[in-house]
């Protein structure tokens, strides 16, 4: 026997798989999958009252998602951060707007609370120059995942400014 809350948290679902399905079939083949993942995490963050985060995404990836959350029937948004103002590649976190509101990304005591944080990478880079691909490979040579790995600034002679989870 089902009790009432049951069949409205059944409807709720029922409404969510629909939402997230017409927004994946709206969104560009190479992106279906990672599309479906970000709203499937937005919706788990609706249900639980919390923030979710997802990996680094790229621009277009990031626009994508935040047209098809806007979409949504149950008041989600979205936020990116990427470690600065002004990121690149960065992450999406995921909510309800009530809980969103309290997000406050310019205090920097909560700097790696979503996720992110900066890695500084130094050496002697006088006599041969280090550049954004020759770090990028190296991190990901290493065993990192791309969708680990943010923004990275390369700080002439000195080594590099990475943000990474």
């Amino acid at each position: 026997r089902r009790r009432p809350g049951m069949l409205a948290a059944l409807a709720r679902e029922a409404a969510n798989s629909a939402w997230v399905e017409k927004a994946v079939r709206a969104s560009p083949l190479d992106q279906r999958d990672d599309i479906k993942r970000v709203l499937e995490l937005a919706v788990r963050a609706g249900r639980d009252w919390e923030v979710q985060t997802t990996d680094f995404l790229n621009p277009i990836l990031l626009e994508t998602a935040a047209v098809a959350l806007k979409a949504n029937p149950d008041g989600l948004t979205s936020m990116r951060w990427g470690g600065h103002e002004h990121a690149e590649r960065a992450k999406l976190l995921l909510g309800r707007s009530e809980i969103m509101e309290a997000v406050n990304l310019n205090d920097s005591s909560t700097l790696d609370l979503y996720g992110v944080v900066p890695v500084m990478i130094g050496g002697n880079f006088k006599f041969e120059a280090a550049g954004h691909r020759d770090l990028l490979g190296a991190i990901l040579g290493s065993g990192v995942r791309r969708e680990h790995v943010g923004d990275i600034f390369i700080l002439p002679q000195k080594g590099a400014l990475i943000f990474a989870t």
